[in-house]
């Protein structure tokens, strides 16, 4: 699959419009596990066209927005257990820097339950029966558009404070 990466054809594409295409995918998912979104990308300024694969990198952002569904799944579930409300969220965001362009995906669910630095590499999974290859694909296909996946740690980025103890990652785009 490396080699399909790499020969992919990148195009000039508006990110903006790669994010609400992922979202309109897994509309109807994120509808019947009842998950908002809190798009404050739509609110971004800066350059939005990015030189990248554009089918690819949909992709990869379904791939997180599927795991944030599993993820937020099983917090409702703990939950309900607990009699606790809970309402599933996920945020997402672009920012930018001199460099790079940030998109940020973050939820309010159980966070990673296993170490970031092991989570890109394959067949590494916390979920039951996962085979673990969707963020080690995710993050070949950032090193192929000249990017990275980033776990980031408290305060590298602006994230609203309920989806701080869920899960976090950035694709960073570099300009």
């Amino acid at each position: 699959y490396a080699e399909i990466i790499r020969k992919s054809s990148q195009t000039s594409e508006n990110i903006i419009q790669i994010i609400d295409q992922a979202l309109f995918n897994t509309e109807y998912r994120l509808m019947s596990h009842k998950v908002e979104i809190i798009k404050q990308y739509k609110l971004f300024k800066g350059n939005n066209k990015l030189k990248i694969a554009k089918n690819l990198l949909t992709g990869t952002i379904m791939n997180i927005i599927d795991n944030a569904i599993y993820w937020l799944d099983q917090k409702s579930f703990n939950s309900t257990e607990k009699k606790e409300v809970f309402f599933k969220k996920i945020f997402i965001n672009i920012t930018e820097d001199q460099t790079f362009l940030y998109v940020i995906i973050a939820d309010n669910g159980t966070g990673f339950l296993i170490p970031t630095d092991d989570i890109t590499e394959p067949f590494v999974s916390a979920k039951p029966g996962g085979m673990g290859l969707g963020l080690h694909i995710a993050s070949e296909i950032m090193e192929a558009q000249n990017g990275r996946v980033i776990f980031p740690n408290d305060g590298d980025f602006e994230i609203h404070e309920e989806f701080k103890k869920g899960a976090a990652i950035v694709l960073s785009f570099k300009k």
